[in-house]
């Protein structure tokens, strides 16, 4: 099913929208440091035993990219952004670790409506474990159009085919 288009004018401060859920195997999060972040504790399951994690964890990067995802099945998927501005306030309290289920939400916190059709968009996240434990938090600033004259809703195809998740 298709969602609607938002627009600047629907993300009202405090909206929240949940995240669906989503976990990284061993390997996951082996292969992505491996790539980006090669640090003992995210690239050798031994190594990492002998660290103050105790055990494997996800690069920060990568839990931020996990956000990302969640937030874009979310909303921001089926949102008029123009760009983003900013990230803000980045947290990351607690690692994220192999086979965890995570989810969290995202809640509008501030919105400027500008003259010139557009506006800007702040939204906190938070990411969390089944646990309740919070993995990550961030602000995010993003620039978002504002609803066409006449209210018109736009959406073509090709909006729908990028926007799809692969399967």
């Amino acid at each position: 099913m298709m969602r609607p288009m938002l627009f600047a004018e629907d993300l009202e401060p405090g909206r929240t929208f949940p995240f669906g859920t989503t976990s990284l195997t061993a390997r996951q999060i082996v292969d992505f440091a491996r790539d980006w972040d090669p640090q003992p504790f995210h690239v050798d399951k031994d190594a990492a035993a002998a660290t103050a994690f105790g055990g494997l964890v996800a690069s920060g990067v990568h839990t931020v990219a996990v956000a990302q995802r969640l937030l874009f099945d979310a909303f921001v998927g089926h949102t008029a952004v123009i760009a983003g501005l900013g990230v803000d306030e980045l947290r990351l309290p607690r690692p994220l670790r192999p086979d965890a289920v995570v989810s969290g939400h995202a809640e509008i916190v501030g919105r400027r409506l500008r003259d010139d059709g557009r506006a800007v968009v702040t939204f906190a996240t938070t990411l969390t474990d089944t646990n309740g434990d919070t993995l990550m938090t961030q602000r995010t600033t993003m620039l978002v159009h504002s609803l066409p004259a006449g209210g018109d809703r736009p959406q073509t195809e090709a909006t729908r085919r990028a926007r799809r998740r692969p399967e």
